[in-house]
Parts: structure tokens; C-alpha cells; sequence
């Protein structure tokens, strides 16, 4: 049974609490118990306390919480009967501080797999966090208005400086009286300072390129520097997309992955992603995906199958192709759990049935039922 499950925030409570909601489970479930597991760490189980343990460990939900069946159908045949025609009812789970805290605690990158236990059949599904999730740090106290301040004694003027006297003027001096000049010596003075003129206008001339035979420095440094001037600096993509579309926010992100930015890639891929770009999941997957990672390319130190499927299951819920093959072909070459292979042969088989001359898909569907059986 293919069920889905999401974590959310529980209006009614506040923070520290939420709502783990089920889709898929069938009304006639009686019993039901959750384990909580975290792809990363040594310690991968959520127990009873709220810790991390190596341990496998199963939360049981309260019977009261479960569905019942629907009203007017009778005991006997035709009751089972329309019980399996009856549709899917999606189940909420309220969880407290001791679930929700030590999700919100784990970064991002962090992937869940909640396997849900009806009436003793387990049933895996990857939990999707629809952030931002509160935790029970959220609430904060009211901190006391700061004691008011003792103003300042004020600062005594200072005291006015008497004016000073007015100093007398001195008297004027008497005018030179003007030495008489020769007429020749007047002549050469004229002269000399007429050739000071000429000389300088040429100098002038010389240094503002209006010789062309004469090239002055400044016409040797003129085209480096208009080249300079003229080239044109790369823009840097931005770092968030509010108010960008879908397909920008996704060009943007492709960008950022091209100038070996991943960490601001990871962000952008995910916000085109929230927007309606699924191909967005995929370069989320290829960012963890063991065949595709490099350290240039990628926010992770190493590769991560886990994070990897859950991107390309992602995709895969919006009917993308290379979603479905991705993800099927990481579940099917790195899990044993039944549960997990039998949601890869699902995929898969959707895969070759809207590709029929897809070989790299029916290759894929070949090993994992040779794996299943």
C-alpha cells in the first residue's frame, strides 16, 4: 500500500506541536504505531524520549485518534465488499515537543523516513517537513523594560569672554615711487615673455594630442584605458527569488551552479522548486546522486543516496520521468527493505509503460525484480 506523509505545523497548539498527515491509508485500519528515522548520524531512531538511539523504536498513536469505519455498511460479505471500494482517508497524527523538537534541530539536509505500522503491516514513506516548522523554542518570555536612564547634570556655561579693543589700522605706506625703465630693456622683457607664451602652447599642444606627428603620453594611455572602461563586469546571480517566476528562479540557480556557488545553487534550486519548476528537483538530486556529485557542484561533503531519492521522489510525485528513474534505481541498488524496493518497482514499471522503447528504464526494471525475488 503507497501511502504519503508530511509533517506540519498544528495551528490549534502552537509551537513544539505539529501534524504528521497520512494519505492513502485505507478507513479499515484499527491499530496504528509510527517509527522515525533520520538518514544521517550513528544514532538514526527517534525514541521515546526525544533522543536519537541506535535502537529501533515504535511510537503508538492513540486509538482514539483513528478513523472508524463509515457509517451503513453491516457485518458479513457485502460490508467487506464495500469496505475495499471505500476511498483512502487521509489520517492526521498530532505529535508534541518530544517529536517535533528533535526534527526542527536537524539541518535541511537532514532527510526523515517514517515507517507507519497498520494493524502490523509496516508501510514506509519519506516524510515531507513543510517548513518552517516551529519548535517549542519558539515561545520566548517578556523581557523588563530597561530601568530609565538618570539624565545628565547639565553643564554650567561658561563663563562670556569680554570683547576684546579693536586694534587701529596702520597707516599706509607710502607708494613706491616707479624706477624709470630704458626702452630697450623693455623691448627684451616683451620679447622674452612672448617666447615663455609660445613655448608653453606648444608643450600644451604636445601633451594634449593635438600633434599627431608628435605623440604625447597621454594619447599612448588613452586606449588601454577606454578598453578598460568599456568592458563589461559580470553580474553575480542573487542569492534569494522574491519576485523572480519559476523559470528565472530556476535560471538563477543553474547560474549560481555554473560559477561554483552550490550552497547558494541548493537554496535557489529549492525556492524554483516551491514555485512550480519540478526539474528543479532533479538538479537537487544530482547534487547528492553518488553518479552525479562532485565537490564543486555539490553543498555535501560526500555523496548521500538517501537526500538524493528523496529529491527525485519528489519529482517523481509531479509525474516527471527522470524522478521516477532516479529514484528507482537508487532504492532498487541501495536498500533491501521490501517496502522500499517494492516503491521502486512502481516506479519504474510507470516508467516503461509511458516509455515502452525506454532501454535505459526497462534495463533498470529488469535488475530490480531480479532483486526483488
Amino acid at each position: 500500500m503507497a501511502i504519503k506523509c508530511e509533517l506540519v505545523n498544528d495551528p490549534g497548539m502552537g509551537p513544539g506541536h505539529g501534524l504528521i498527515r497520512i494519505g492513502g491509508l485505507e478507513p479499515k485500519a484499527c491499530r496504528l504505531e509510527f517509527c522515525l528515522e533520520r538518514n544521517q548520524g550513528s544514532a538514526p531512531f527517534l525514541g521515546p524520549d526525544g533522543g536519537w538511539q541506535a535502537q529501533e523504536y515504535w511510537h503508538d498513536v492513540d486509538a482514539e485518534l483513528v478513523q472508524s469505519l463509515p457509517v451503513g455498511i453491516n457485518e458479513g460479505a457485502d460490508s467487506e465488499a464495500a469496505l475495499d471500494q471505500a476511498p483512502a482517508i487521509p489520517q492526521e497524527i498530532p505529535v508534541g515537543p518530544e517529536i517535533v523538537d528533535p526534527i526542527v534541530s536537524q539541518a535541511h539536509s537532514v532527510v526523515f523516513r517514517l515507517t507507519l505500522s497498520v494493524d502490523g503491516a509496516r508501510n514506509p514513506c519519506v516524510l515531507r517537513i513543510q517548513r518552517p516548522l516551529l519548535g517549542s523554542g519558539a515561545y520566548f518570555e517578556a523581557k523588563p523594560a530597561p530601568a530609565p536612564q538618570a539624565e545628565p547634570e547639565p553643564i554650567p556655561e561658561p563663563a562670556p569672554v569680554p570683547a576684546l579693543e579693536p586694534i587701529p589700522a596702520p597707516e599706509p605706506l607710502p607708494e613706491p615711487v616707479p624706477v624709470p625703465v630704458a626702452r630697450s630693456s623693455r623691448r627684451l622683457w616683451l620679447g622674452f615673455t612672448l617666447l615663455l607664451m609660445l613655448a608653453g602652447a606648444g608643450a600644451w599642444a604636445w601633451w594634449d594630442c593635438r600633434i599627431p606627428a608628435l605623440p604625447g603620453p597621454q594619447c599612448q594611455a588613452a586606449e588601454p584605458k577606454t578598453e578598460q572602461n568599456g568592458e563589461v563586469q559580470p553580474i553575480s546571480p542573487p542569492q534569494h527569488c522574491t519576485g523572480l517566476s519559476a523559470e528565472d528562479c530556476l535560471a538563477a540557480a543553474q547560474k549560481s551552479l555554473a560559477t561554483r556557488q552550490p550552497d547558494v545553487a541548493r537554496q535557489l534550486f529549492q525556492e524554483a522548486a516551491e514555485l512550480g519548476a519540478p526539474k528543479a528537483y532533479i538538479q537537487l538530486g544530482r547534487m547528492y546522486d553518488p553518479d552525479t556529485w562532485s565537490a564543486e557542484t555539490s553543498p555535501a561533503a560526500n555523496a548521500d543516496w538517501e537526500t538524493a531519492a528523496y529529491w527525485y521522489d519528489e519529482a517523481a510525485r509531479t509525474g516527471d520521468q527522470d524522478g521516477r528513474l532516479g529514484a528507482g534505481r537508487l532504492y532498487c541498488r541501495n536498500t533491501q527493505d521490501p517496502a522500499f524496493l517494492s516503491h521502486a518497482l512502481e516506479l519504474l514499471r510507470k516508467s516503461v509503460a509511458e516509455k515502452p522503447g525506454d532501454s535505459a528504464a526497462q534495463a533498470l526494471l529488469k535488475e530490480c525484480e531480479e532483486k526483488a525475488k
